[in-house]
């Protein structure tokens, strides 16, 4: 199908409806666009939709670097990590201490710069990842654990949230190694959150799994909860 508005010169005399921003020649109906955007610069101004198809929590969607509370240098670190060809990430932490909002915001520089979209990117927590792998153990359930493996080993980049989060058990250590071995193998890019550290991870999930994330980019954030200390302000202003 040919795109909106290369109709023949001589059939249309207005001219071509063209993006505000880029030139391009609209590819939805102009009546359905009152922004004079395109679709891909309307997605790079209002990342917001793409996040949520994506998976990011309704509390993330706005996260970004510009209201990140924390240590500059670590956004600058972080900022970087998605400026050049996209790295595996491994983010750990204390809870609160901002690793899913870094994660998020990393994803929304990658969305508005064009090089991921929800058809290639998928947000996803350990718990719900292996909650969604034990619910093929009901034989109505019409999905096998090896179609929700598939499903999370497939996108281009993946962001595993709260990775240890979830009950010990060798089934979940050998589900969650085998996604991230074929996600590595594949050389598919990862942004993992974790509250342990990368020895933490070793013992909790079994030395091939840490192996695995030891070539990840590893970003340590040792900043407080900064919900308790917004709690403890207001507290303090009351």
């Amino acid at each position: 199908m040919p795109a909106l508005g290369m109709d023949s010169p001589s059939l249309r005399e207005e001219p071509l409806d063209r993006c505000r921003k880029c030139g391009d020649v609209f590819d939805i109906p102009i009546s359905e666009c009152d922004s004079g955007l395109c679709s891909r610069c309307w997605t790079t101004e209002h990342p917001e939709i793409e996040l949520k198809y994506i998976g990011i929590p309704r509390r993330f969607v706005e996260s970004s670097f510009e209201n990140f509370a924390g240590n500059h240098m670590l956004v600058d670190f972080a900022r970087g990590l998605v400026q050049g060809a996209p790295k595996s990430v491994l983010i750990t932490g204390p809870t609160g201490c901002g690793k899913t909002h870094l994660a998020a915001a990393m994803v929304r520089r990658l969305v508005q710069a064009g090089r991921i979209h929800q058809h290639n990117a998928r947000f996803v927590s350990s718990v719900d990842f292996l909650i969604e792998a034990k619910a093929t153990f009901n034989s109505s359930s019409g999905e096998s654990e090896e179609g929700v493996l598939m499903r999370y080993e497939r996108p281009a980049l993946l962001i595993l949230d709260d990775l240890g989060a979830e009950k010990q058990s060798d089934w979940a250590a050998t589900l969650l190694y085998a996604l991230l071995d074929r996600r590595y193998r594949d050389m598919k890019i990862t942004f993992i959150t974790s509250n342990m550290t990368l020895e933490q991870i070793e013992q909790q999930l079994g030395s091939r799994t840490a192996s695995r994330l030891s070539e990840y980019e590893i970003v340590k954030i040792k900043m407080p909860d900064h919900r308790k200390i917004s709690v403890m302000q207001e507290a303090k202003i009351g």
